[in-house]
């Protein structure tokens, strides 16, 4: 009797090893990413910047950049394609999660 009583006083003290579950991250797309500023009121305008040349063909888009305003406030975040310039967006205004 006093054998299963000391095992299990000892078991309640013994530090075991958990495992901490990952949380599972969805990844959100720029269309998603849209809708939610949308629905926060913001109003979104894209900027392509272009890299200036004499020859029309050889003018392409660099970078993106985007310019975010509600009211009397405004946000702008630029970003190398549209897709990544939509996550930094999306991040500072708060609809996705930092670290995805």
């Amino acid at each position: 009797m006093e054998l299963k009583t000391l095992k299990w006083l000892t078991g309640l003290f013994s530090k075991k090893e958990q495992p901490i579950p990952q949380p599972v991250r969805r990844t959100v797309d720029t269309q998603d990413i849209r809708v939610r500023i949308g629905s926060q009121g913001w109003r979104v305008r894209e900027i392509p910047i272009r890299k200036s040349s004499l020859d029309p063909e050889e003018r392409q888009v660099i970078s993106f950049r985007l310019i975010a305003g509600r009211g009397d406030r405004s946000v702008e975040v630029s970003g190398p394609n549209i897709d990544e310039a939509f996550k930094t967006l999306g991040k500072t205004l708060g609809v996705i999660a930092r670290d995805a």
